[in-house]
């Protein structure tokens, strides 16, 4: 070995006794909290990039019970000493081991370190701070729950700003945050709101030109069409229609036109309509319409369940309903689980509504209800009036009466108020004026919610407008269609009229009224609970009166026409047909007494504007003429007039239908009723059939 090698051997050895002393004597001092000394000894060995004594320094600089504690220097150096010891040999790892430095305590350290650091940094709880936690320490254990915590804050931050900016700022930062998929939806949304909240019409397309992937594109396209609609005429949507071709609102801008203008459901309003709307995209529903108007479909019943069936009882729509009702404009209402919706002729159902209340269309819209609340619909289905009224009745005069709090107001068939909530209840304008109530009193109003009169009036009756009865505490007047007065508060009761005439009752006795309000009779006759009944004057002028226990007939200056000495006399409508009953037998007299059919039916009732009776016999029924001559034989245990000249008979407990010369419907049916006065509904075995009503007689005398 020659002298320089030598030389420099014991160099080396010399220099690791020292460090191996200088270390030793840092621990020891370590060991005593000696920390000067400690420090002094470890940063002399870490200028030689000693591993010992970086953890050394690491130790001090993590103990908090010395002037050297510093978290950031701690860190620095046991991470230094991460990186040194996965590259030092085994014999170098043999040396420090002895100052109990291995892969455990330089972890341990790490740790703790880390923890302290961490546990620093949340105290802050700094948005700003976690930010210069994850630059400051990019290999800390808590890297990925820093950059976590900086996102949530970040996002919470920026939706506590809630722009579109700060969303989209949040997600240039962190476009991999697990918050990215919400900020997204939310800086499109906002990005929507603050382009279109108080936009005009020009500012929400260019909206939509620019933003033609945001989520909220169908909301903006919605917030176009209402603008641009928001008049509500036929013109405004054509408008939108023709301007933007491609939104998706334009099907519905051409259903809307439908809506209104076609407001009654007739085949020639369908055609008016084509015609001015040629391009109408939706042709072949309305050819479709048209075809089935034409087509009769009447609901029929079957086992319990309900369909509809045409004339001749072929099945049109299966048997499948709780109920269903007649067709009107095209739609009908049926029943199924307890819930009601609308079908079309071909049993479709023609939206996917369902309801708990429905009632039939009427010029394009219906009545709805749930929860015991109502709104309106349209024939697509759409609710153009909400479903929070307590209640809304049908429309007449383009007016309805609607509720809402408990008030009541009107409304117009284009859903404006006419009149906002303000009575305690408003009658239908089925009349062209109805009733309203205030404080428990009545007044009039018309179809503009004008007062025709006050609310000073216990009860108001408009079943008809040009004699309208009101009570204003115990006595009762009557008012022209104006709120004129025609007869003044004088009576304690007045009829509806009659035959231009109307019975006054005053102390008990009563007279007549013309419908004038002229005092026809005075108040001379004693009155009782069933003189209402039989007392009205007929159109030959004639009215029964009950003298006693006996009945006469009076005419229109009060004078007796016939003895009282008829125990009844029942309504007639001609002067030589009179029917009158003395014991327990009817016959007829004329107006003279005379008797012309002999005392010797149990009953009988004149049939209306022709010279034949009902007759009972023992106990069976048939029709007599004036001349008591049979001309339907008494073989009926039941017989009625169902449509003149078409008679309801009843034979062997099953019914049929005859004239005076044929039978119509044979003696089979458990039950026969009107139907719209064009068909027989017949009832047998649970099911129900119809029969076409055949041309009346022309004459029916």
């Amino acid at each position: 070995m020659n002298k320089n090698k030598l030389y420099h051997f014991f160099t080396i050895l010399i220099i690791a006794f020292l460090f191996g002393c200088t270390v030793n004597q840092g621990y020891k001092a370590l060991n005593e909290y000696n920390y000067f000394k400690a420090k002094k000894n470890f940063e002399q060995k870490q200028k030689h990039h000693n591993l010992a004594g970086k953890y050394g320094l690491a130790v001090i600089y993590e103990r908090n019970d010395n002037p050297f504690h510093q978290l950031d220097s701690a860190y620095a150096e046991i991470l230094s000493v991460k990186k040194q010891f996965v590259h030092l040999p085994e014999k170098k790892r043999a040396q420090i081991k002895k100052f109990h430095i291995d892969s455990v305590s330089i972890d341990s350290l790490w740790n703790r370190i880390n923890q302290k650091l961490f546990t620093k940094y949340v105290k802050a709880n700094k948005l700003d701070s976690f930010i210069l936690f994850t630059k400051k320490y990019p290999e800390s254990v808590y890297l990925d729950t820093v950059q976590s915590i900086v996102m949530a804050k970040a996002y919470q931050q920026a939706v506590e700003q809630n722009t579109a900016q700060s969303y989209h700022q949040f997600l240039l930062l962190y476009p991999d945050a697990p918050q990215a998929k919400e900020a997204q939806f939310k800086y499109q949304q906002r990005l929507f709101i603050e382009n279109t909240l108080n936009a005009n019409e020009q500012q929400v397309a260019d909206f939509l030109k620019n933003n033609p992937d945001n989520a909220f594109y169908r909301q903006a396209e919605k917030k176009l069409y209402d603008l641009v609609t928001q008049n509500g005429n036929p013109e405004d949507y054509l408008r939108f229609i023709l301007k933007y071709p491609n939104n998706s609102y334009v099907e519905s801008a051409w259903r809307k036109i439908f809506a209104l203008t076609v407001k009654s459901y007739t085949a020639e309003n369908l055609n008016k309509f084509l015609s001015k709307y040629p391009n109408y995209p939706f042709k072949q529903e309305i050819y479709e319409a048209i075809a089935l108007m034409q087509k009769i479909v009447l609901p029929a019943r079957k086992n319990e369940k309900w369909g509809y069936v045409d004339e001749q009882n072929r099945l049109v729509i299966p048997f499948i309903y709780q109920s269903a009702d007649t067709f009107s404009e095209g739609l009908a209402i049926v029943q199924k689980n307890d819930r009601y919706f609308y079908i079309n002729k071909k049993g479709q159902a023609v939206f996917e509504s369902d309801f708990e209340e429905a009632y039939p269309f009427k010029n394009g819209l219906a009545i709805i209800g749930n929860n015991e609340l109502y709104g309106i619909i349209d024939r697509s289905g759409n609710i153009v009036l909400p479903v929070i009224y307590e209640y809304i009745d049908q429309f007449y005069h383009h007016r309805a009466p609607i509720a809402h709090n408990n008030k009541y107001g009107i409304i117009n068939d284009d859903l404006q108020w006419v009149l906002s909530p303000v009575y305690e209840s408003i009658g239908t304008f089925e009349s062209g004026i109805t009733y309203f109530s205030k404080q428990n009193k009545f007044g009039i109003i018309d179809t503009n919610g004008n007062l025709i009169t006050k609310a000073v009036y216990s009860s108001v009756d408009l079943s008809d407008t040009s004699f309208i009865r009101v009570k204003t505490d115990s006595m009762m007047s009557v008012l022209n269609n104006n709120g004129k007065t025609i007869v003044p508060a004088q009576f304690n009761y007045i009829s509806k009229k009659k035959n231009h005439k109307a019975i006054v009752v005053k102390n008990n006795l009563y007279g007549y009224l013309t419908d004038k309000g002229k005092l026809l009779i005075p108040p001379t006759f004693s009155y009782n609970e069933e003189t209402d009944f039989y007392a009205h004057f007929n159109s030959l002028g004639y009215a029964v009166m009950k003298q006693g226990n006996k009945f006469t007939l009076i005419d229109t200056t009060g004078k007796k026409i016939v003895p009282a000495i008829f125990d009844r006399i029942k309504p007639f409508y001609y002067e030589n047909l009179i029917p009158v009953k003395k014991g327990t037998l009817w016959g007829t007299i004329d107006l003279k007494s005379k008797l012309l059919i002999p005392y010797q039916y149990k009953d009988i009732y004149p049939i209306a504007d022709t010279t034949l009776l009902i007759a009972q016999k023992d106990s069976l029924y048939g029709v007599i003429n004036e001349k008591n001559e049979p001309v339907i034989p008494f073989a009926y245990q039941a017989l009625e007039v169902l449509q003149y000249p078409y008679f309801l008979a009843k034979k062997n407990d099953s019914y049929g239908v005859i004239t005076i010369k044929n039978t119509i419907l044979p003696f089979e049916f458990d039950k026969i009723t009107l139907f719209k006065n064009k068909w027989f509904l017949s009832e047998k075995n649970n099911e129900t059939r119809y029969y076409k009503i055949p041309e009346p007689f022309k004459s029916r005398k």
